[in-house]
């Protein structure tokens, strides 16, 4: 659990860091304050899951993006995508907060975009789906062998009700 509170610390310090960057330091404390506070991740960092690690690992590859935004350093873009890898090989649904980095993209050239029918992506994010199933096989033994056949037997196993800890007792999904 120690580390759980470690990787969620370390995630209201990105915050922080983020509306620090963004706005000022008052709105960057403001920020980590009320993201700390919240009834999930008061719960999620006091047990030991995924979603401390998933969380934070999205949070550091999106500030991280925006900082490369600004800068346009390739190596941030590179530490940006490979993050946001991870946290799809920690829990398939941070695969969503992927679009973040295209939608961006998009919405910045969108008169390039209807102009040519093209969206100039940098090289880490055309490469992206492929790092991601890469990272995902390579950081998860279960994949190792039969890879196909495990993957969908993970992907298969939803079904009826399920059950998750909240605030130290197991009860339905919200």
């Amino acid at each position: 659990r120690v580390i759980s509170a470690i990787i969620g610390a370390a995630t209201v310090a990105v915050v922080f860091a983020i509306g620090a960057w963004l706005f000022s330091a008052k709105i960057g404390l403001t920020a980590a304050l009320i993201y700390s506070l919240l009834p999930p991740v008061i719960a999620y960092h006091k047990t030991i899951n995924l979603d401390v690690t998933m969380v934070f690992l999205i949070t550091l590859a999106l500030a991280l993006f925006l900082v490369w935004l600004k800068s346009q350093k390739p190596r941030l873009l590179w530490l940006s995508v490979i993050l946001l890898a991870l946290s799809f090989a920690t829990k398939f649904p941070a695969i969503l907060l992927a679009l973040v980095p295209y939608g961006t993209i998009l919405s910045a050239n969108w008169q390039e975009v209807k102009k040519h029918q093209i969206l100039p992506l940098p090289l880490p994010l055309v490469i992206f789906p492929l790092l991601a199933g890469v990272l995902l096989v390579g950081v998860w033994p279960w994949l190792w062998q039969n890879s196909l056949d495990h993957l969908i037997k993970t992907l298969g196993h939803w079904g009826g009700q399920v059950n998750e800890l909240y605030f130290g007792r197991y009860g339905p999904a919200a």
